[in-house]
């Protein structure tokens, strides 16, 4: 997950309608990641248990040059 997540596009260009025409827009892109896990236990038959839950949320923060 960490190539994953270092492999994303840090910057873009597109072109945007603007007034009638078209602008180059540069948008910068930073990230920030945040994860969380908790665990669930219980007993089944007799048996004490315990689950993971994992979460990753990554959030995508864009600044136009």
């Amino acid at each position: 997950m960490d190539e994953s997540i270092r492999n994303l596009d840090g910057r873009t260009t597109d072109w945007t309608p603007s007034y009638g025409d078209y602008t180059k827009v540069t948008t910068n892109h930073d990230y920030e990641v945040s994860t969380s896990i908790v665990t669930a236990t219980g007993s089944y038959m007799g048996v004490d248990v315990s689950v993971k839950f994992v979460s990753v949320a990554v959030e995508r923060i864009d600044t136009v040059d």
